[in-house]
Formats: structure tokens, sequence, C-alpha cells
């Protein structure tokens, strides 16, 4: 799951082009992932209950018990490492939701997306392997667009994300907000390119 060379050039060429006629600075942030699930927990709670059977249920000695604990430990550990993008799919939508939040937020002010002039910097957000789309936006655009509007364009948004089509939801999310970031935020005679064009992937 990602993006092609090919395709974050065509986002990068929407962006210049609503730059070239707003003042509004984009930004679009790919992440595979929003967060190292630790899945232990889960996996030490499984292996503490098939012992519990074996235990109480069955007639094992505690070598083979001991035996068996290590290969489901073994097991485990590697479901977990070489198949973490599939577990994420078993995760609660609400907990996915807000750990992509979280980490869409975090990036906003490291990429320093807060720090234009203006306050006019916008970005759209993608993690793939949890499928959730964010817009966040400084506040001298949440001054004039309302989050109505914004959760109107996200909607829209997450959908192409949860069909994994990464590239269509940037350049339709971005093309749906450009009228209003013209029109809301036209370019300043002294207008400069404070944020970077190109897609950033984390």
């Amino acid at each position: 799951m990602n993006l092609s060379e090919k395709n974050k050039q065509e986002i990068e060429y929407l962006i210049k082009q609503v730059e070239q006629k707003s003042e509004a600075e984009i930004v679009a942030v790919f992440a595979k992932k929003s967060k190292s699930y630790n899945f232990s927990w889960l996996f030490c709670s499984l292996i503490f209950l098939i012992t519990f059977f074996l235990i109480f249920f069955g007639s094992f000695s505690k070598f083979e018990i001991f035996y068996m604990q290590v290969i489901l430990m073994s097991l485990f550990y590697t479901i977990s490492v070489f198949f973490e993008d599939k577990l994420i799919a078993f995760l609660p939508k609400f907990y996915k939701k807000r750990c992509t939040f979280e980490f869409a937020k975090d990036s906003f002010y490291k990429l320093g997306v807060d720090k234009t002039n203006s306050h006019v910097g916008v970005m759209f957000f993608v993690s793939a392997n949890e499928k959730y789309a964010h817009i966040i936006a400084d506040k001298g655009i949440k001054e004039k667009i309302s989050d109505k509007q914004w959760q109107n364009v996200i909607d829209r948004f997450t959908l192409h994300v949860k069909k994994d089509e990464f590239a269509t939801a940037f350049k339709e999310a971005i093309k749906e907000c450009s009228d209003v970031l013209i029109e809301q935020f036209p370019i300043k005679a002294d207008d400069k390119n404070e944020l970077p064009d190109k897609v950033v992937s984390l």
C-alpha cells in the first residue's frame, strides 16, 4: 500500500495549481500506519487461557505444557511481526480513528503547518493501514471555513481511502477544496511558498 512516484507528482501538481491562486498552504501527508501496535497483551492472554485448559482439562506433563507454550509464543510472535497489517483490521474502529487523528495532529505541528505567517496551512492526511483520512486546518482557515464544510470533504476523502484508492483520495479532496480556498484566501502580491508541495511520506 503506497503511492507511486507518478501519483505523488500528480498530487504535487494539484497543490501547486491551487497555491498559484490562493495564499493557503497545502500539505499532503501519506503515512503507512499511525502507530506501532503492540499485540503482545492479546497473545499473552491467549497463551494463558490455553495453558489453563491444558493444565486443568488435559493430561499433559509439565514439560509438554512448557514445550507447547514455547511453540505458541514463537507462533504468535511471528504472526504479530509479519501480519501486523492484517491484525490492524480487527482493532476497534474508534481506537484506530483516535490513533490516526493523534498522529495526524502531531504531524501537523511537527511539519510546521501551523507556522505560516497568516495561519492558512491545511494538511490532508492519510493513514493507509488503518484506512482513515483527516483534514486539519490552521486557525486562519477555520475562521472562514466551517468544520461542517470540511467534514463533507473528509467523508468522501475517507471513502476512497477505505477502497485503497489513495491517489484518488488526495486528488479529489484537494480539487474539492480548491474553489473555496481560492475564493476565501486569494493569492497576495507578496505571497511566498512557505511549505513544501511534495507529498510527505511517513
